[in-house]
């Protein structure tokens, strides 16, 4: 199993934001092609308390279904299942269960 949370720094640093999804999309491939018998639990980025910065993590986690739905129809073992806490405290903690139960119908 390969739990991924990836893209904060990217959002903080406000790093080339218009392309974050497509480089999380290349990085997806990357990693089922190199085990593609590992289920890949993609999370998305805990809410932010820095309002401008958050706006920028909404629109990333915005595009993250969509990156794993496109895997998951290609076959690939990928869910998306670690979802933060909607609180955006910086006490926030993923819930990686979901993730975990959603990859056994893939059978990990």
């Amino acid at each position: 199993i390969i739990l991924l949370l990836i893209g904060t720094n990217d959002m903080n640093g406000n790093i080339d934001l218009a392309n974050a999804p497509r480089r999380l999309g290349v990085l997806l491939d990357q990693l089922t092609d190199a085990a593609p018998e590992a289920l890949l639990v993609v999370a998305q980025i805990v809410p932010i308390t820095v309002a401008n910065t958050n706006t920028r993590v909404q629109a990333y986690n915005a595009a993250i279904p969509a990156l794993v739905q496109e895997r998951v129809a290609a076959g690939k073992q990928v869910s998306q299942g670690v979802s933060p806490r909607a609180t955006g405290s910086s006490q926030s903690v993923p819930d990686i269960g979901i993730g975990l139960r959603q990859g056994h119908a893939f059978g990990a």
